[in-house]
């Protein structure tokens, strides 16, 4: 007898949400969760320190999704009737798919997500079917215009204009050494496009750091354009992280206010400076501030990874002005070196002079499909490269 797979489903539809919903369903449901899942206090003397509580279902336990020592995620687990369970985390995608791959290491199958997409095309022949779905798909994580237009001109132009002009090529017999070998590179540096315009769908996770009262609750206003954070003179105002979207010159990213760090005897300071740690270490961007005092980030978080800022520059004296002259000056009150730390962010970030009609692929399968082709023109094989081309078409 074939065992039941044990289920693991996304129940919540692609795009910007503050939480998704993942169910396990199946005989491992109760190993596997229990494997993943650490509640922070049980309440039941019988759950021990792993796993859910063995009281009836609907029982909500809240803790962290753990991948050995590493924490993915702070999460809220329930039991359903019949010992299905759910497990709700944070609504970004890079969080789902964290928990996801962790699921399927501990042994589930994921179940696949139904497309978004509930109609039909206006017209029945609509060009380059294949690539259309998967944009119809992708559209609803696009969160700026930038981004919806990188992911459409793929679509009327960009990556099916090019593997529209690399099958004409063939057909017509130009198939020159020098010819193919250019049209090889274009379809690679296609395929290489995949982890930008991933960005562009999953924004950059940017943290603020740095001692208390340097600024960085005002700043956080300043980037995402209201008051998301409670901004007082007072020092350690900002107790918790504070997480929202900001455009960016038309790109997002995530922006997060943290705790001041320093050291602290008080509980809930010190929970508050744990916390502010624990979202510098999984940020892609810090955005290290100071004015008149500084932290030194740890040395297994990479420089390329820290952008360090002058904080308050409309209030600093002058010779602390000097002191401060290497790194980017920003006063979030005038409004002094907003505009090129936004450079600087997306610089850091590799999202600078993005050309959204650039040929770059947006999902693995067009990426795979583009480095096949690319390998068999190398190889002389043609017509795999046409196969290959025209399953990335149609």
């Amino acid at each position: 007898m074939v065992d039941m797979p044990t289920i693991a489903s996304l129940q919540t539809p692609p795009g910007t949400g503050g939480i998704a919903v993942i169910t396990l369903t199946g005989p491992q449901t109760r190993r596997i969760t229990g494997e993943i899942f650490r509640p922070h206090q049980s309440q039941d003397p019988a759950a021990g320190q792993a796993g859910l509580s063995t009281k009836n279902s609907g029982m909500m336990q809240l803790g962290f999704l753990r991948d050995g020592a590493e924490k993915l995620d702070e999460a809220i687990v329930a039991t359903l009737p019949g010992g299905a369970v759910e497990i709700n985390i944070h609504g970004g995608s890079a969080s789902a798919r964290l928990v996801m791959r962790q699921l399927v290491k501990l042994g589930a199958t994921v179940a696949p997500q139904a497309s978004p997409v509930g109609f039909d095309p206006a017209h029945p022949q609509w060009s380059n079917p294949a690539m259309g779905w998967e944009m119809l798909t992708a559209l609803p994580g696009a969160a700026t215009l930038l981004s919806a237009s990188a992911i459409t001109q793929q679509w009327t132009g960009g990556l099916s204009k090019l593997a529209r002009e690399v099958l004409l090529d063939i057909d017509s017999g130009l198939t020159s050494q020098a010819l193919l070998a250019g049209r090889a590179a274009e379809l690679r540096c296609a395929a290489d496009g995949l982890e930008l315009m991933r960005k562009l769908l999953d924004p950059a996770e940017v943290v603020l750091a740095g001692p208390p009262n340097a600024g960085k609750s005002t700043l956080a206003n300043r980037l995402v354009g209201r008051a998301v954070s409670i901004v007082h003179s007072q020092a350690g105002t900002t107790r918790d992280w504070v997480r929202e979207q900001a455009i960016v010159h038309g790109l997002a990213i995530w922006l997060t206010d943290t705790a001041g760090l320093w050291e602290v005897d008080h509980i809930v300071d010190s929970q508050a400076v744990s916390r502010a740690w624990g979202r510098i270490e999984q940020a892609d961007l810090v955005l290290l501030m100071g004015c008149e005092k500084t932290v030194d980030m740890p040395a297994h978080i990479p420089p390329e990874k820290i952008l360090t800022l002058t904080s308050k520059a409309d209030a600093l004296p002058s010779h602390q002005d000097r002191q401060a002259a290497k790194a980017l000056r920003v006063s979030a009150i005038t409004g002094e070196g907003i505009d090129a730390l936004k450079n600087e962010i997306l610089t850091k970030l590799g999202l600078c002079d993005i050309n959204p009609a650039k040929p770059r692929a947006f999902t693995e399968r067009q990426a795979n499909l583009l480095n096949e082709a690319a390998q068999s023109i190398s190889q002389n094989d043609l017509a795999k490269a046409q196969t290959n081309l025209t399953h990335l078409l149609e």
